[in-house]
C-alpha cells in the first residue's frame, strides 16, 4: 500500500480502465492515434500485452482479448494482422513520439503507433518521392558535406601554420633601418595635379617624421633565441590540436558511412 502511487488522470479506477481499453482498441484498429504524452506512455504496456496475447492464437487468448476489446474487429485484427507482423520480435512493438504542445492547457501531445504500419510506409515513400522530384539532398548527404567541410577547414589551418613556421623572420638590421628613416625620411612622391598647397605638404612631412620618431623610440623586441622557440612551440601545439580534430572528423565520417543504409537515420517527425 505504501509508496505505491498510480496516475489517476482525474478518474476512478473503472473509468480509468475503460479509457485505456478504448485507447488500445482504437490503436489496434487505426495503428496510430494522437493523445497526450502521459496517456500514451501509460497505455504502452497494455498495447504490447495485447500483441503478446494475440500471438498465442488459442481459445484462451480469444477469451482474454475479448475482455479487453469492446469490438470484435479489433480482436480479429490483432490476431490476424498484427501478431504475424511481430512474430519474430519479443517486444518493442510500439513507438511513442512527441509532437506538439496543445494550445488550451499546454499539454504535451504525442502519437503512439505500431511499428511498420501503413501510415509510416506511406510517409517514407512520400519523403523519397519528394527528394527525387525536387532534387533535395538527404539528411545523410547534408551531414556528410558538413563533415567534409570541417576536415577541409582543419587541413587549411595546418597548411597556414606550417607556412608561417617555414618562413624565417627577417629581423636583422631593424634598428639600423629605423635610424635611417629618422635621419633621412622618405620623400613623398606627389604629382603636380594632386599637389594643392605648400602648407599641406609641410604638415604632411611633419606628421610623417613624428611617426617615424615614435616608431624608432619604441622598444624593438628581440625575436632571436627563446622568443622564437616559444612561438614555434605554440604553433606546434596548435598543429597537434588540429591533427586531433582531423582524426576525430575522420572517425565520424567512417561511422557516418556505416549508417548510410539505415532507413531510420536522420528521421524526424513534424508536429501534427
Amino acid at each position: 500500500r505504501h509508496k505505491f502511487k498510480v496516475k489517476q488522470f482525474s478518474r476512478r479506477k473503472k473509468h480509468r480502465d475503460a479509457m485505456f481499453r478504448n485507447l488500445v482498441q482504437e490503436l489496434v484498429l487505426h495503428e496510430r492515434i494522437y493523445t497526450t504524452y502521459t496517456k500514451a506512455m501509460y497505455m504502452r504496456p497494455l498495447a504490447e500485452f495485447v500483441i503478446n496475447k494475440a500471438k498465442g492464437d488459442t481459445r484462451k487468448a480469444h477469451h482474454h482479448l475479448g475482455k479487453i476489446f469492446y469490438k470484435r474487429d479489433a480482436k480479429l485484427k490483432a490476431m490476424r494482422e498484427l501478431a504475424p507482423r511481430f512474430k519474430d520480435q519479443n517486444g518493442g512493438y510500439v513507438r511513442v513520439v512527441k509532437s506538439h504542445i496543445r494550445r488550451g492547457d499546454k499539454a504535451q501531445m504525442a502519437y503512439i503507433e505500431y511499428i511498420g504500419n501503413s501510415i509510416e510506409i506511406f510517409e517514407e515513400e512520400n519523403r523519397i518521392r519528394e527528394q527525387e522530384t525536387k532534387n533535395l539532398p538527404s539528411f545523410w548527404e547534408w551531414e556528410m558535406k558538413i563533415l567534409e567541410q570541417e576536415r577541409e577547414f582543419y587541413e587549411n589551418e595546418i597548411m597556414r601554420l606550417t607556412g608561417q613556421t617555414t618562413e624565417a623572420p627577417q629581423i636583422e638590421d631593424t634598428q639600423e633601418e629605423a635610424d635611417d628613416q629618422v635621419d633621412h625620411p622618405k620623400e613623398e612622391t606627389k604629382d603636380d595635379e594632386t599637389q594643392t598647397t605648400q602648407k599641406e605638404s609641410v604638415k604632411a612631412e611633419d606628421l610623417y617624421t613624428q611617426n617615424l620618431v615614435k616608431n624608432a623610440s619604441s622598444p624593438i623586441v628581440d625575436m632571436s633565441g627563446s622568443t622564437l622557440s616559444q612561438l614555434s612551440v605554440s604553433v606546434a601545439n596548435q598543429i597537434k590540436h588540429l591533427e586531433k580534430n582531423i582524426n576525430r572528423v575522420e572517425m565520424d565520417i567512417e561511422l557516418h558511412i556505416k549508417e548510410k543504409d539505415n532507413k531510420n537515420y536522420g528521421r524526424h517527425f513534424e508536429p501534427f
